[in-house]
Order: C-alpha cells, then sequence, then structure tokens
C-alpha cells in the first residue's frame, strides 16, 4: 500500500506494526518531513488481527486461520513486547506497568459509558465532516 502515492508524487514507507520503535521513527520520519513543508507520505504499518471481524464471524467459527498461526502471532504482540522492553531496560517497574494499565482500563470503561449514555446522532450527522471531490457523472446531492 505504501507505494500507492508514487503516482502522485507521494512517497511511502512500510514498517512492521507490531514494533512500537519502529512505528514511531517512521512516523516521526515523515511528519516532520510533512511539517518541513515537504508534503505527505504515506505510512504503512503491517499489523496482524488476534479477533475475529465480529461476534457473529466468531460464532461461525471460521477455520481461516490456524490455532499455530495465531499462537506465533501473538509472541509479536506490541503492547507485551513494549511492557517487556520498559522491563528489560529498567525504564519502568512491573508496578508502574500495571498501573498504567489501570489507568488505560479506567479510561475506556469511562469512554464506552459516556457513548453508551449519549444520545443517538441524527441521521443528517452522516453527513457531517465529509467531505469529497466533484466526481463526473454522479450526482452531487448533498455534497
Amino acid at each position: 500500500l505504501s507505494d500507492r502515492g508514487k503516482a502522485w508524487g507521494i512517497p511511502g514507507e512500510t514498517v512492521d506494526g507490531m514494533d512500537v520503535m519502529a512505528v514511531y521513527k517512521a512516523a516521526s520520519r515523515l511528519i516532520e518531513r510533512a511539517r518541513s513543508g515537504e508534503g505527505p507520505a504515506i505510512l504503512e504499518c503491517k499489523t496482524y488481527r488476534f479477533e475475529d471481524h465480529s461476534k457473529s464471524t466468531a460464532n461461525l467459527v471460521l477455520s481461516y486461520r490456524s490455532k499455530d498461526e495465531i499462537a506465533e502471532w501473538m509472541e509479536k504482540d506490541p503492547i507485551s513486547r513494549w511492557s517487556g522492553r520498559l522491563l528489560n531496560e529498567k525504564i519502568c517497574t512491573q508496578d508502574e506497568i500495571d498501573k498504567i494499565d489501570e489507568t488505560v482500563e479506567k479510561d475506556i470503561e469511562k469512554a464506552v459509558e459516556f457513548a453508551k449514555n449519549s444520545p443517538l446522532p441524527e441521521p443528517e450527522d452522516a453527513f457531517k465532516y465529509m467531505y469529497a471531490t466533484k466526481i463526473e457523472g454522479i450526482p452531487q446531492k448533498g455534497w
């Protein structure tokens, strides 16, 4: 995917999306590039989805991935790898990591509650913040 921008003169870079530092370094380079006026770039992060697409897919017990494949990728879990690195390099203690995990869990719970307690959006809100260029031959209603 990172090669797709070449047709428009937009450079791209592909990195291991399971490696926190690889993503950070590449993103930093490309952000600096954009901020210095050199324009946009595409950052493709190769990752692996541990879970099924939806609960309904999981209920079908599809076997398009083996348990061995999933286990192999779980070894590359970016959160575990990063925590391990922080511990190995004595940047954090396990207690500090546990506190961060606790804080994140609480933040997620608050966000879920906020979403559940928020009113449903109005149908016309589906078009808020939607932008498109005019395409010849396609009706432009509502754009």
